[in-house]
């Protein structure tokens, strides 16, 4: 699927019109400036085994669907025991600490393309100090989740990085 994106380029000094652009670094106190965007075509591929179903604003209207691409792009677990269980109903049932190991399935960056991956592989990049500014996630926190009446998940309102 083919998006239009918005892309911060840099500022715009409203006393000059000279354009600052983002590669300059960050403009200083005691300027007056806006921030300008490009408009940027991209390519959407979906790296999740779900649709990703994209509503507007108030969550009332879909405004894009998504399908799954075929290729999911995962995140290797290890599952380390704790010292704890708990017992509920005479059964154990045990406490771990997730350790988020190599994202598998995902492409290498390549221009023009955006790839949605889960939460979960975001989550692991982050928490390895891994920035690819190629990849988003739906955003299924409280802000952005739509669910219908039975609270099941229909879509999200953005994208989380």
């Amino acid at each position: 699927m083919e998006l239009k994106m918005k892309v911060f380029a840099g500022w715009m000094d409203r006393d000059s019109g000279l354009f600052i652009p983002k590669e300059n670094g960050a403009v200083g106190d005691g300027f007056d400036t806006e921030p300008i965007f490009d408009e940027v075509v991209c390519d959407l591929v979906n790296l999740t085994p779900h649709p990703c179903v994209i509503f507007d604003d108030a969550g009332e209207e879909e405004i894009a669907r998504i399908a799954p691409s075929g290729q999911v792009a995962r995140v290797q677990t290890l599952a380390i025991p704790e010292r704890e269980d708990f017992v509920i109903d005479g059964h154990y049932v045990p406490v771990v600490a997730t350790s988020y190991g190599e994202v598998e399935n995902l492409p290498v960056p390549k221009d023009g393309t955006i790839y949605i991956v889960s939460v979960l592989v975001v989550t692991a990049f982050r928490m390895k100090g891994v920035t690819r500014t190629d990849v988003l996630a739906p955003d299924t926190g409280p802000e952005s989740v739509v669910r219908d009446g039975e609270g099941r998940i229909m879509g999200v309102r953005r994208f989380t990085r």
